[in-house]
């Protein structure tokens, strides 16, 4: 029983692939005909998507990128900040609950 619903998995995945007109030996080539149809701000698009898929997004951008920003958020805005932050989060609701 478990080999035939193996076989129906791979029946199904198969039909799938046939109704998009691609399979797995030609999806490669499939992603690329797609994506020389992009515009280049598209194309980086779908970069930045298949390197957050596979993990590397955050492999190319460490925590230590966020230093980069320190000291360019005025310390009035920051105040603002501040206070939006303590008024919205000190108060409960508990009608909400």
């Amino acid at each position: 029983m478990d080999r035939s619903m193996n076989q129906d998995g791979k029946n199904r995945i198969r039909m799938f692939e046939l109704k998009r007109g691609y399979t797995m030996e030609n999806l490669k080539q499939k992603l690329l005909e797609q994506i020389e149809k992009l515009t280049p701000p598209q194309q980086k698009q779908v970069l930045d998507f298949a390197l957050e898929l596979s993990g590397e997004l955050s492999k190319r951008y460490p925590g230590e990128k966020l230093l980069e920003l320190v000291g360019t958020i005025s310390p009035e805005d920051l105040e603002i900040m501040k206070q939006a932050i303590e008024e919205g989060c000190e108060q409960i609701n508990e009608s909400e609950w």
